[in-house]
């Protein structure tokens, strides 16, 4: 047989792809392999979060008062939040919306039986 004669009985097609298939394979596995690995680690991370929620909890109060009190320790800081404090006061007392809201809260709490019950036994 000649060189010709054998690479024309030869599928090369069919070997690209053989070869090919086989790679695809490959590379699935290992893709496969490397997503179960992350999924698990990620299920280890969310029981290791879950079991140690109350410690993780009370490490970020503990550093967030802390935070708070250093923070209220400087005069500026203080100052800023004194002026926001009275800001929204004022903001929220002369808001038409919020005045109307108490309005209709203090009258219907005057309306219930149990307020003019109440009222009565004060009085008498």
């Amino acid at each position: 047989p000649t060189r010709a004669s054998l690479a024309a009985r030869f599928d090369w097609y069919g070997f690209s792809s053989h070869v090919t298939q086989s790679m695809l394979r490959a590379v699935n596995r290992q893709s496969e392999r490397r997503v179960r690995a992350i999924l698990a680690a990620m299920a280890v991370l969310a029981v290791a979060l879950y079991i140690l929620r109350d410690r993780i909890k009370d490490h970020m109060s503990e550093e967030a008062a802390e935070l708070t009190s250093r923070a209220m320790q400087q005069e500026s800081v203080r100052t800023s939040a004194e002026v926001v404090g009275k800001a929204l006061a004022h903001e929220i007392l002369h808001d038409p919306n919020v005045a109307s809201a108490a309005g209709k809260l203090v009258w219907d709490v005057l309306q219930q039986r149990e307020t003019k019950d109440a009222a009565l036994e004060l009085v008498a």
